[in-house]
């Protein structure tokens, strides 16, 4: 993981898991090629810790939290994993390659997550 948390990526039949401590997110194959594989926990009200993972080629994956399709958080990409602490809206992942073309585009949800955040309440 970019912050050293240790993370383990397992294929299981036609699935990939990702598990981080008690955290995990999995899903099928085609799922983690489109960059959709990923999960999140809340860290505080406002904040969640987010991890995924990204196809081959993918060197980072930006984080647009508003509508004006700019990035507001860089994630770096070490393996195929990306980690980060992003806000509590509803967010676009964007996998980017070395050259800064876009490999994917995929939303994450967190405000739908917010609402049943125990900090929160």
């Amino acid at each position: 993981m970019p912050s050293g948390k240790e993370m383990t990526v397992a294929a299981l039949g036609r699935s990939i898991c990702v598990t981080q401590e008690a955290n995990a997110a999995c899903d099928d194959a085609a799922q983690a090629a489109s960059g959709e594989l990923f999960g999140a926990r809340p860290v505080a009200c406002g904040s969640y810790w987010i991890f995924g993972v990204v196809p081959d080629g993918v060197t980072q994956v930006q984080i647009d939290q508003g509508s004006d399709g700019l990035a507001d958080v860089s994630l770096p990409v070490v393996d195929n994993v990306y980690e980060g602490t992003i806000g509590a809206e509803a967010s676009t992942a964007i996998g980017v390659d070395s050259s800064g073309a876009a490999q994917f585009k995929t939303a994450i949800p967190v405000d739908y997550y917010a609402e049943t955040n125990e900090a929160c309440n």
